[in-house]
């Protein structure tokens, strides 16, 4: 039995934010229910759905699921930051609503962030990649990064997505957990701000995740708007982290990179052709000798040169 039914607080807290997911969300809060690690408190918070989601969350009966519901649509980071400010546990997990964790997930990372140093603030898993419709696997994430890793996350290389991570609860609010304003890509910010605190990272090697493609109001959809909120929120890296990045000109170069990659399909044409040249002018060997960014570059003044 949990030792919380002895009064003490659940070693995890999981955070489920959620909006008009109905139909997914039984996926999602039931594979939290099957881990096999059992010490966890269940923290669904709805950002003022008008689907049937609340009727769903009423139907699941289990003593360690609480609820919480915004009285207006914050975005997803308000949510997330919700179930931050009402955890109890020592380490926090998130779980988007249309993911699905499988059964051994939180008991591998827990026992891994246990027997870390206490300077590892994050733990992440594997995770494969599934078509909604046909379930079939159309991807697989495998990274390997570990350890002080603020190099990578400063040129947005950052450990796969949220809903694979354990983070410690001290990490989180070391931040002041996620960036309200950024309305996409807010996992990112939020690992390079963790790391740039001097928090270390470790990973599973083993896929405990499942992240499903549905094409219905995700992160990854291709719409102007998604662009366009990816680009600010590279901005917002480039802002938040200037000093680091002008000491680091290949990782500054790439961030430039990712820039003109998300402003050119919303229509900045000329911002974009800027910050790809900014990107050759940072690090013109390390641009040319990658053969994927030379490729990518190439593509990218390919398609602004063609274009009305």
């Amino acid at each position: 039995m949990p030792d919380r039914a002895r009064g003490k607080p659940p070693r995890v807290s999981v955070v489920i934010p959620t909006r008009n997911r109905a139909e997914w969300l039984a996926r999602a809060v039931g594979s939290v229910l099957a881990q096999t690690w059992t010490d966890f408190e269940l923290l669904i918070v709805d950002d003022h759905s008008t689907d049937e989601t609340p009727e769903a969350i009423a139907r699941f009966a289990d003593a360690r699921i609480r609820s919480f519901r915004h009285e207006r649509n914050f975005g997803q980071s308000k949510a997330l930051n919700t179930g931050i400010e009402h955890a109890r546990g020592e380490y926090v997990a998130f779980l988007d609503d249309d993911d699905a964790w499988l059964p051994a997930k939180l008991a591998a990372q827990v026992a891994l962030l246990d027997a870390a140093p206490p300077s590892v603030g994050l733990v992440y898993c594997w995770h494969d990649v599934l078509d909604e419709a046909s379930r079939e696997r159309i991807g697989t994430t495998q990274m390997t990064l570990r350890g002080d890793i603020l190099e990578h996350v400063l040129a947005l290389h950052v450990p796969t997505s949220p809903s694979s991570w354990l983070v410690r609860g001290l990490a989180a609010h070391s931040v002041g957990g996620f960036d309200e304003r950024l309305q996409q890509a807010n996992d990112v910010d939020f690992a390079s701000r963790i790391c740039a605190r001097g928090w270390h990272v470790d990973f599973v090697a083993q896929v405990a995740l499942l992240r499903y493609r549905h094409g219905r109001g995700q992160m990854t959809d291709r719409t102007p708007e998604n662009f366009a909120a990816h680009a600010g929120m590279v901005r917002t890296h480039l802002v938040r982290f200037a000093r680091s990045l002008r000491a680091r000109p290949a990782a500054h170069a790439r961030v430039h990179l990712w820039l003109a990659r998300y402003e050119l399909p919303y229509g900045s044409r000329r911002a974009a052709l800027a910050s790809l040249a900014t990107a050759f002018r940072l690090d013109p060997i390390g641009m040319c000798r990658r053969f994927r960014y030379w490729r990518l570059a190439t593509g990218m003044l390919a398609t602004l040169i063609h274009r009305p």
